[in-house]
């Protein structure tokens, strides 16, 4: 520290006003009467850092960096955007920085920042950019589903953020670990899914009881359509039958007509023949055969119209009867429905009168049964009876020997007396010197008690110094973080400025800030899970997992160290399919520091992960070829603050709070790590996660750890 004072002075006189406003920023901010930032600088310091820390595709491509400033109407907003534009580069392009108010040109920037949107914009925007590369910065918005990375202010009005990393994918973007080490959270998406889950089953059972009500109705509907169908069958049966009948009696009337017709075409011949006959009185007694033979014929035409007009009248007899015996049978077919009815109803009086029967048969059973139980009891006391009797006769003789024993065992009495007498001396004699014993005892037992009550007492003021200790680290840690997240972020700033100008003279002094406030930050946020585990207040969040992604964001973080210490790196996993429920922050957090010290403590060698991913464990081994451990160093490795190297503690910069906190992060998912080394050979760590994890209910106090 001695040394590096002159040459940040030497910065902050040989470059632009901004690195001057992130020193004064630092000075104040450390203070514990520091002002707060504008919130506009916060909001585009987030911003930049956003699109720093979020890899587009194809971004070497790029020719300009295009911001989108939707619907902003603040002016010192815009103004600090517009300063963002003059000064600084994105991506290593300029940065254009455009005010709009038409949602269907969103769709041709890399970013758009939306102040206070409804619903219905962010619905509206996300139409417009949906699947294409546009990263969309919301602030105050309230439907967590449509977000890319949403500002908000909490309750105690500090600015943070949140990332939907579903939505960022999907756009294909890709955000970086160091976007979340910014203080930002990830929103549940899991959680939102199931909500819009739970609401998509309510719709689908609403849907399914309507159709449920159509169905019915539909089925209604179909069964009036058949019984409409039958009634017209029988109507057009019955007008077919009709049909026929008046057919009939239509032919029956033709002929009575031609019938009637030849009679007085026969008339009108008689009338003319009797002309004939009185005018001319000569005919022979031929023609008088031929009229009496005429007559003949007239007399049997008029006795067949006659039969036919009986034949017609018949026939309406016929249809009448007929109509009255169709009304007959539907009277006898009343009364023997009436009649099959009293019949059923006389069987059921009989079924009554049978079922009646069967229950006095029952009765009568029954109390067969009760009889012959009484007779059983009956016979089994005569039995107990005859045994008592034999048991009073063997009694009887027992007492016959008793006696005998008795004399006998009168003449052991004196001797029995003589030693009960030599007994209680001794008795008495024992008794002295116990209760002498047992009033020291007593003593012990009272200055034992004492030394507990003090104990207790020494217990009860170390967990509270304890839970102080939680509480302060807590504390500290919030006010620590908040500042150096600052000065990383601007340091970065500074960085990118001076690249942007050329100026690479101070590259190395503010790349060593940028580290060392790394490092600081990794101490505080070990500082800070230890106070949430000792004070019980740290929260397991189990989503599904894919094993693959994991490992994979685990060896990025570690990458560089590996490339550090010339060590090869072998994954192993068995089975990438199965997608356990598992904390995946806390997982990610397990493989990175035992990654970190495997490769630490490993130089031209092997660092080995083997995945054993099956559904009632999980199983995860991280091994390396690196300088061991001793028997003894294994049984202090995950004690807090402890270092197995002293010697070389300052150059594998640790501070000893690693595996401690990793071991109880196990213990939080249910599971446990074991450890296995030899001196000068190698290490391995075997965490066993039991599947699937069980989380004990408690109150989770949700700490602000930004």
């Amino acid at each position: 520290m001695t040394y590096q004072a002159p040459t940040i002075m030497t910065v902050f006189t040989g470059t632009s006003k901004q690195i001057l406003f992130l020193c004064l920023t630092f000075c104040f901010m450390t203070t514990s009467s520091a002002q707060p930032l504008d919130r506009s600088k916060i909001i585009v310091s987030y911003s930049y850092n956003f699109a720093k820390h979020i890899k587009w595709p194809d971004e070497e491509n790029l020719v300009n960096f295009n911001i989108a400033l939707f619907n902003v109407k603040n002016r010192q907003l815009l103004n600090e955007f517009n300063q963002l534009h003059e000064t600084v580069r994105i991506k290593n392009v300029d940065i254009n920085i455009i005010q709009t108010s038409n949602i269907s040109s969103l769709a041709n920037y890399n970013m758009v920042y939306v102040d206070n949107p409804s619903d219905a914009t962010i619905a509206s925007i996300q139409t417009v950019i949906e699947g294409k590369p546009i990263l969309l910065i919301t602030h105050a918005a309230t439907n967590k589903r449509l977000v890319m990375i949403n500002l908000y202010d909490d309750e105690n009005e500090k600015l943070k953020f949140e990332i939907n990393k579903a939505n960022l994918l999907n756009s294909k973007l890709t955000p970086q670990p160091e976007l979340i080490l910014l203080g930002g959270t990830e929103i549940d998406v899991a959680k939102l899914f199931r909500e819009g889950q739970s609401s998509l089953i309510r719709l689908q059972n609403k849907l399914a009881t309507q159709q449920q009500k159509l169905d019915s109705q539909q089925n209604e509907i179909k069964r009036q359509q058949d019984q409409l169908k039958s009634q017209q069958t029988k109507l057009k049966l019955q007008q077919s039958q009709l049909d026929l009948q008046q057919a009939s009696l239509a032919v029956l009337i033709k002929n009575n007509r031609l019938q009637e017709k030849n009679y007085n075409s026969l008339l009108l011949d008689i009338q003319r023949l009797n002309d004939d006959i009185d005018s001319t009185r000569s005919i022979n007694s031929a023609l008088s055969d031929e009229l009496i033979a005429l007559k003949t014929t007239i007399a049997s035409n008029k006795t067949t119209i006659i039969k036919q007009r009986n034949e017609i009248e018949i026939s309406e007899i016929q249809k009448k009867t007929l109509a009255t015996q169709v009304e007959k049978g539907n009277q006898e077919l009343a009364v023997k429905q009436s009649a099959l009815d009293n019949k059923q109803q006389i069987l059921i009086e009989k079924d009554l009168e049978l079922d009646e029967q069967q229950r006095r048969l029952k009765s009568i059973s029954k109390s067969i049964v009760d009889e012959e139980s009484k007779l059983n009891r009956l016979n089994l006391t005569i039995e107990d009876q005859q045994k008592s009797l034999e048991a009073q006769t063997q009694s009887i003789k027992k007492l016959d020997e008793l006696v005998n024993a008795q004399k006998r065992s009168l003449y052991f009495l004196w001797g029995i007396i003589t030693l009960s007498i030599a007994l209680f001396v001794l008795a008495s004699i024992a008794y002295r010197s116990k209760r002498k014993d047992n009033d020291r005892l007593a003593k012990k037992s009272h200055d034992l008690q004492m030394a507990r009550d003090k104990l207790a007492v020494a217990k009860q003021k170390a967990e509270q110094a304890n839970q102080a200790k939680s509480v302060f680290l807590s504390l500290m840690s919030h006010e620590l973080r908040t500042p150096l997240q600052s000065i990383i972020g601007y340091t970065d700033l500074i960085i990118e400025e001076l690249e942007a100008e050329g100026n690479n003279n101070y590259n190395d002094q503010l790349v060593r800030v940028t580290n060392n406030g790394q490092r600081l930050l990794t101490l505080i946020n070990n500082t800070l899970d230890l106070a949430k585990i000792e004070a019980g207040k740290m929260e397991v969040q189990l989503t599904r997992t894919n094993i693959g992604a994991l490992i994979e964001e685990a060896v990025s973080n570690i990458k560089p160290l590996l490339k550090k210490n010339d060590n090869q790196l072998f994954v192993d996993i068995d089975d990438n399919t199965l997608t356990p429920s598992i904390d995946y922050d806390k997982t990610l957090h397990i493989l990175v520091n035992l990654l970190s010290n495997a490769t630490k403590f490993t130089n031209n060698g092997t660092v080995t992960i083997s995945v054993n991913n099956k559904a009632h464990a999980l199983n995860l081994t991280v091994s390396d070829t690196g300088v061991g451990l001793t028997k003894n160093q294994l049984d202090t490795i995950f004690y807090q603050f402890h270092q197995v190297d002293h010697k070389n503690a300052l150059k594998t910069k640790g501070t000893g709070l690693g595996l401690s906190i990793t071991k109880h992060f196990c213990e939080l998912m249910g599971g446990q790590i074991t450890t296995r080394s030899q001196k000068g050979v190698g290490t391995s760590f075997i965490v066993n996660i039991p599947l699937p994890v069980i989380v004990k209910s408690k109150t989770i106090l949700e700490l602000d750890d930004n």
